[in-house]
Parts: structure tokens; sequence; C-alpha cells
């Protein structure tokens, strides 16, 4: 049997609810060339083992499942289904996500159109529960994270995070080289922005701005989390950021400690924000009073007053939590629509 030209990497832990749409939404895809499904079970607590097994057993030579005795967290696992894998590329679609029809020819047909990039990522649907099921809003990455139409750069990535894992593909030998820098060992929160980070240093990511996956918001997920987290969160991404641009300093990538500080006030400005609309302001910030300036010098001015009036007057601090919550809730009725999830 021919090696596939596409392995196709699924991390799974406790998506018994979930896993069967995404690995639906896999194998039938439509490609000229073989490719392989390579499905990291992480010692689930639920039926997830049970179910993926059937799809081992339906797809015998296409899915394949990689498990082990005890659960190895997201960064072994990660890295586990990279080593394993055979594909000249790698895609990534995490368990309770899953693709659109044509997803892996269309980017297949782009990377090999443009061969100096180093991978692709896509527009998306973003998925949220509602009281009457799913709600998704299409073209998620384009209308609300105002991802360019042109290739991803390093230093687009060093502000914030573009790349959906669920849209992602890579040259094999970029995500082999990268589960090997021992990068995975320094235990970032989050797993797709590092590796986005490592792989652009060598090349673009080209974008297709078609919605061509779908993100699921659950309960639980890491960017669906409390406040104490997020703030937890942006420390672990500032971390991060740092780390990655003095790499590109060593590397000769001009513009990356300009791209650094707007990463550094974009995840800075995220958290203020996100205390304020949970009625805790002061959990943005750390008992250091230093620290706490330089988080609230970064952030919009306005920004900025709102926080200060906020932790000084808690009345006005449930106010505007309560404001936050029905704002939300209307904006996700005028611009998530209702979906079918399958």
């Amino acid at each position: 049997m021919s090696k596939p030209l596409v392995s196709v990497l699924v991390m799974a832990y406790n998506h018994e609810q979930f896993i069967g749409r995404a690995l639906d939404s896999i194998v039938s895809q439509h490609l000229d060339e073989p490719f392989e499904v390579l499905v990291g079970e992480d010692c689930s607590t639920d039926n997830t083992l049970h179910i993926v097994r059937d799809f081992e057993v339906r797809h015998p030579g296409l899915v394949r499942v990689v498990t082990s005795e005890s659960n190895v967290g997201m960064h072994a696992n990660h890295k586990r289904l990279v080593l394993a894998a055979e594909g000249e590329y790698v895609a990534y679609c995490e368990g309770d996500d899953w693709w659109f029809p044509g997803k892996l020819r269309a980017q297949l047909n782009q990377l090999r159109a443009q061969p100096w990039l180093i991978g692709s990522h896509t527009d998306f649907t973003h998925v949220i529960p509602s009281q009457s099921g799913w709600r998704g809003r299409v073209g998620y990455a384009t209308r609300v994270r105002k991802v360019a139409p042109t290739p991803t750069r390093f230093v687009d990535l060093l502000e914030r995070n573009l790349v959906q894992t669920c849209t992602l593909v890579l040259r094999r030998s970029v995500a082999t080289d990268y589960v090997r820098s021992g990068h995975l060992e320094r235990g970032y929160a989050v797993g797709d922005w590092p590796l986005c980070l490592y792989a652009t240093q060598f090349g673009d990511l080209g974008f297709d701005t078609t919605p061509l996956a779908a993100y699921r918001r659950v309960a639980g997920s890491v960017t669906n989390v409390g406040i104490e987290r997020q703030v937890e969160r942006v420390r672990d991404q500032h971390r991060m950021i740092d780390d990655f641009a003095d790499e590109a300093r060593g590397r000769g990538i001009p513009g990356s400690e300009v791209a650094a500080r707007r990463g550094h006030q974009v995840t800075d400005s995220a958290v203020v924000w996100s205390s304020l609309m949970a009625g805790r302001p002061r959990l943005a910030c750390s008992s250091n009073e230093s620290t706490s300036r330089s988080l609230l010098s970064s952030v919009h001015p306005l920004v900025r007053l709102a926080w200060i009036s906020a932790a000084r007057i808690p009345l006005l601090a449930k106010g505007m939590r309560l404001f936050a919550e029905t704002a939300v809730r209307c904006r996700e009725l005028l611009t998530y629509r209702r979906i079918d999830v399958g």
C-alpha cells in the first residue's frame, strides 16, 4: 500500500457526544491520493474509546487509534500522533470539531500552487451551545478575528492567535521538528498558537477565506473558562510571546519586538475586559502594584477608566456584569444562527 499524502491527527478526550460527527466528516473527505486518520484517544472516562475503535473496525487501513494505559495529556498526545504520522502533510481536527466537504482538497491545492507556504488555514464557523440547541456564526475568522485574506506571517501571530486548530494543515517535517524541539515541554496552556508560531518562523501560512470547518465551543474547553483561569492563561501567553520573540531575534526575523509588545497589549486588554464583564475587576491584576500599573497602562483609556471605577465601586461592577451578560446574549441572537450539527 502506498504511503498516505496526508495524516489527519484527531486528539480526543471525553468526546463521546461529538467524536462520531468529527470522524464522519473526516473519512468522507474525497481525495485522489490516500490519506490516514490517527486518533489520539487519551484514556477518556466516557465512551469515546469504544466509538473510535468502532470507526477503526469499519474503516480498516484508514482509521488508526493511538492510545495508552494511562492519560498522557494534551502535549504528549500531540507528540505521539505527529511521530506516528506517515503523510507528507498533517491536518488537525480536535474531537469536538468537524470539517466541511472539500476541506482537504482545497488546502492541498493551495499548498501545491504555492509551494513556498509552510502550511494552510481557513475560515471557519464558530459554534456555541444555546437553550434551543447549537448556534453558529459563519466566517468567524474574517468577520470577528479580522484575519486578512493574505498569508499569515510570524509577526501577525505574535500579536494574537489567528489560527483555529481544526483548520490547520502543515508540512509534516515542520510539525515533527516542533514536537522534537522541546517547545511542548514548556507546558503552554494552548496547543495551536505555539505550534503556528514555531512553524511560521520558517514560512508563511496560506489563508483560505472559505469556511471549511466548524469549531465547537463547549464547557470546560481551553477557550471557555472562568476569569481566574483567563488571568492564568494571559500570564502564560506573555511567557510564550516572550519566548518566541527571543527565538525570532536570534533568527533575525524583523518586527518581532514591536509585534511582541502588541501581543502583550492584546492579551492584557482581553483579561482586563473579561474581569470587568465578570464583575470581578480586581482579579485582572496581581497584588503587586507595579504589575497592576503595567497591565492597566497597556489597555485602552476607556477600558482603564471603567476598570478603575468598577474596582472602587462594587455596585458598579455588578451592574457592568449584568449589562455584559445581556449584551453578549443579544449579540449571539443577532449574529449566530441555529444550525444542525448532525
